[in-house]
């Protein structure tokens, strides 16, 4: 099967409509082979880094104004890596951002987040999960993949990305994970995370900001 990724076009980007709430361009970019102008990811900041700290705390902020406002901000991330062998990298607002808990004998066990948002040539649905009802009490650091190899856990528990563009999609369980929560309320989860992709094909490192 062609690779999704690979089957997008490979260009130089323009910036995305709708994100001007962070204050610079942003751009998505997957490409494969050399270009004659610097690839868009290469030029696309990633906010998660110490140095674009402020600049992502101005873009969560603006987000959680429009949240609390209109509801017309459900979150913010940013994200770069390899997809099927492919350089990736986003950094955008989310229109989606819910939670579901897990219940045992009636009472809530465990948590987790489904997220949603687009570029301009993928929209992207991202599954993590293992969080601790009340919130607050989520521990960082690396997580297990068993989880998803439990039978009666189902894909609900399995941290997963699906990317979607021109009628195909790319469904990646995410492994070795390493976590860290840094808001953690009923109203607002952040975080920031790396992973490999099961396939052997990639990786990711990313941060968020979400109001479920």
């Amino acid at each position: 099967m062609k690779s999704l990724l690979k089957s997008l076009v490979r260009f130089r980007l323009g910036p995305v409509a709708g994100v001007a709430l962070l204050g610079n361009p942003l751009f998505l970019v997957s490409c494969a082979g050399p270009l004659e102008a610097p690839p868009a990811f290469e030029e696309q900041p990633f906010l998660c880094g110490s140095e674009h700290a402020e600049e992502y705390g101005r873009a969560v902020e603006q987000c959680r104004e429009a949240h609390f406002r209109d509801g017309s901000c459900k979150g913010i991330i940013s994200m770069r890596g390899v997809l099927d062998r492919q350089p990736t990298a986003l950094t955008s607002t989310m229109d989606r951002a819910v939670h579901l808990d897990t219940k045992i004998a009636g009472e809530p066990s465990d948590r987790s987040f489904n997220f949603g948002g687009a570029g301009p040539y993928y929209t992207f649905v991202l599954n993590v999960g293992s969080f601790a009802v009340p919130p607050a009490t989520t521990e960082s650091g690396p997580l297990p993949d068993g989880a998803c190899n439990n039978p009666t856990s189902g894909m609900g528990r399995c941290d997963v990305m699906n990317l979607e563009a021109r009628g195909g999609n790319y469904l990646l369980r995410l492994v070795s994970i390493v976590r860290h929560v840094d808001v953690e309320t009923e109203d607002e989860i952040g975080l920031s995370m790396t992973a490999s992709t099961s396939d052997g094909l990639g990786h990711l490192e990313l941060c968020l900001d979400a109001f479920p």
